[in-house]
């Protein structure tokens, strides 16, 4: 029986991520503590310079970051491109659509969608091996050659029936 776990589909549809009020949240938590950390330590010129030198590792490190970020998010937005396209899309809507049939037509018998593909899949899984035989079977048969005169319109309408099928009684 195939058991699919719809919170999962449904986490991944609706997947966020960081959202704009939370990056503002993060960044006043940050200036809380550099702040607070400020305050607690007398200033002098060493602290001064610490302080420098930490901005400017932070600001450079952040636009190096955001350099390998956008590097990434183009590497992802080619592939995207390549692999998403509209056939990629009408597949998905077409699978989508005949999981909206069986799933009507599952409630229509009174069981639940696990139960019908199991059931299908039987049944599915039993056509196509037949079919699969069967083609190589046909396949795998030499076709007999047949040499077949070739009868005019002019000289078939002086045939009759009789004439078709010799009888060597």
């Amino acid at each position: 029986m195939l058991k699919t776990d719809v919170d999962d589909f449904l986490e991944l549809a609706e997947r966020d991520f960081i959202t704009t009020p939370q990056m503002v949240l993060i960044l006043i938590m940050i200036e809380i503590v550099v702040q607070g950390i400020a305050l607690l330590v007398n200033p002098t010129v060493w602290w001064t310079w610490q302080l420098l030198g930490f901005i400017a590792a932070t600001n450079l490190g952040a636009v190096i970051l955001a350099v390998f970020a956008q590097r990434a998010a183009d590497r992802i937005g080619e592939i995207y491109r390549r692999v998403f396209t509209p056939d990629f899309y009408g597949t998905v809507q077409m699978v989508s659509d005949f999981r909206t049939v069986v799933l009507a037509e599952a409630e229509k018998e009174g069981n639940t969608l696990d139960e019908e593909i199991s059931e299908m899949g039987s049944e599915i899984y039993a056509v196509v091996k037949a079919y699969l035989e069967t083609r190589k079977m046909h396949e795998e048969t030499p076709t007999p050659e047949l040499t077949v005169p070739y009868i005019s319109k002019e000289e078939s309408s002086y045939l009759h029936d009789d004439e078709l099928f010799l009888n060597d009684a």
